[in-house]
C-alpha cells in the first residue's frame, strides 16, 4: 500500500509498523535535511513520474507479471 504521507506521518507509521518501507518523494532541487533523509529507505526525485514508478516497483516489487512488450509511452 502506498500511503501519501507527511515525514511525522511516515515515522509513525514505522513506529507501529516496523516493516513499513519509507520513500521519500522530493520535488526537483529539494534537498531535505540529513537527519529526515537518513529515516527513509529510499529518496527519489519526482520530476518524471514514468521514471519514478519504475524505481519504485525496482524497490518494492511488483505483483503483476512482466508485458510481453515495451509499455507505449507519449
Amino acid at each position: 500500500v502506498l500511503l501519501p504521507l507527511d515525514v511525522p506521518g511516515a515515522l509513525a507509521v514505522r513506529e507501529r509498523l516496523a516493516g513499513a518501507r519509507l520513500v521519500l518523494l522530493k520535488p526537483p532541487g529539494h534537498h531535505p535535511d540529513p537527519a529526515v533523509a537518513a529515516a527513509f529507505e529510499l529518496a527519489l526525485t519526482h520530476d518524471l513520474t514514468d521514471r519514478v514508478a519504475d524505481e519504485l516497483v525496482g524497490f518494492l516489487g511488483s505483483s503483476y507479471p512482466t508485458p510481453a512488450g515495451p509499455r507505449v509511452r507519449g
